[in-house]
């Protein structure tokens, strides 16, 4: 289903709860026994009057002190008093501007809530998916961090394989601080390709699905500008084991991250993998944590510890 049908879905379900909510709280109807009672004290001499509005309510006074209000009776009803022997009093309904907007007010306040709640949820769902595709990009030609690397040859000669035909998914292993995001800053820079470049936990949301769809639209960005260098950093936090979730997602919802992780899957080596002339690499210091049949796919480098 679409996002538009959703959302139309959505409204409607909430149009017909307000609508039920409305209901619950407005005044019903009140029952046959409350006029039978008017009636037989009018029979028996135990109703001082009533006061009626034409086409409102009613109010029953009788001997013994104690107050009724009927709702709406019929003029039929009224007549029926009269017969009896009993007062029936008609006053003018006031309509004033004040009372309309009190009568009002509860109606009023229930649709502004419904109408903020929509709109909250659809700033959620529309932040978390329209992200400004410009701040994916760190361009090639700004990165200077030669000297930074200097010393892992090993990992250097290996990330240049993957530009010359060898394994393009790469995952990046090491303790903090052992090189890995000046690593794939020195490769972009090398090669004069655009780097593309996103923490794992920017992906996740409150709301299921939308990571998958942010997952898709870096790739979709990063894939128009090929060839290029996709770098998702600290990729535990969509793709840790399952009894390191919780520790991992804290507030994020388990279906969330799994489908971020499947959509991931998918976009390397599933029905519409890879481009050619893009290279992804994912990093972490918690290698230890991650899904296995996640990580089967990637080509391991193992960065030491840098003193």
């Amino acid at each position: 289903m679409s996002q538009s049908y959703k959302t139309i879905a959505l409204w409607v379900v909430l149009i017909i709860g307000f609508l039920a909510f409305y209901r619950m709280f407005s005044k019903p109807p009140a029952p046959e026994g409350d006029w039978a009672r008017v009636s037989e004290a009018a029979a028996n001499g135990d109703l001082n009057f009533v006061e009626a509005t034409p086409g409102g309510n009613a109010v029953a006074y009788f001997q013994d002190g104690s107050v009724q209000t009927i709702h709406r009776p019929a003029p039929r009803a009224l007549a029926e008093i009269q017969r009896e022997g009993g007062v029936v009093v008609y006053v003018e309904q006031r309509h004033s501007l004040w009372d309309a907007m009190i009568s009002w007010l509860p109606l009023v306040f229930m649709f502004l809530f419904f109408v903020f709640f929509m709109r909250q949820m659809n700033k959620g769902t529309s932040s978390a998916t329209d992200w400004d595709v410009k701040t994916f990009e760190v361009p090639a030609k700004t990165i200077d961090v030669t000297p930074a690397v200097n010393g892992l040859d090993d990992a250097k000669a290996a990330l240049r394989k993957t530009l010359e035909g060898g394994s393009r998914i790469v995952l990046l292993t090491g303790p903090q601080g052992s090189g890995k995001s000046l690593l794939t800053q020195w490769l972009a820079s090398t090669a004069r390709r655009p780097l593309y470049v996103k923490s794992a936990a920017e992906f996740v949301h409150m709301f299921v699905g939308v990571g998958a769809a942010r997952m898709r639209k870096f790739f979709e960005v990063a894939s128009a500008a090929a060839p290029s260098i996709i770098v998702i950093e600290d990729i535990e936090a969509i793709a840790a084991k399952f009894q390191f979730r919780e520790e991992v997602l804290k507030d994020k919802k388990h279906d969330e991250v799994m489908q971020t992780m499947l959509q991931l899957k998918d976009l390397l080596d599933g029905t519409k993998p890879l481009a050619a002339n893009v290279v992804f690499i994912g990093t972490t210091s918690r290698v230890e944590i991650l899904d296995e049949t996640f990580i089967a796919r990637f080509t391991r480098l193992e960065l030491p510890k840098r003193g």
